[in-house]
């Protein structure tokens, strides 16, 4: 975006612009609020945007280290 966009542009391309920006920012606040190890193991939604990054290892490794705490606290 640059001014002279802005200046061109003018009210409606404001009226069309704000709304985005408004939906793609709480977008963005909701995923980096929501996108976290342990809703990887909790939510299938999150699971499925960070598949690609090796994630499923780590979601196992934690279940496992919960494991291993549980055990401790058994014996």
């Amino acid at each position: 975006m640059s001014n002279r966009l802005l200046r061109v542009g003018g009210t409606k391309f404001l009226l069309i612009e704000t709304p985005i920006v408004v939906v793609l920012t709480v977008m963005a606040v909701v995923l980096n609020r929501n996108i976290t190890m342990e809703n990887a193991a909790k939510k299938k939604w999150v699971m499925g945007m960070i598949r690609g990054s090796g994630v499923r290892s780590v979601v196992r490794a934690i279940g496992y280290m919960k494991e291993i705490e549980d055990f401790k606290k058994e014996g």
